[in-house]
């Protein structure tokens, strides 16, 4: 049992990792015009029920 928590454990903090070295990556998401779901308000920023 202590075997399977510390292999989680591990496998856990090595994928952590993984991604802590390529978080400076820059990812460009696209969208469409969909009011009022996803739409580009009057500044130019995507809005809507979908946007957070």
């Amino acid at each position: 049992m202590k075997k399977k928590i510390l292999f989680s454990i591990l496998i856990i903090s090595i994928t952590m990792g993984i991604s802590f070295c390529f978080a400076n990556e820059t990812i460009k998401v696209g969208y469409y015009e969909n009011k009022p779901l996803v739409f580009q308000d009057a500044n130019g920023n995507p809005s809507g029920f979908f946007m957070i």
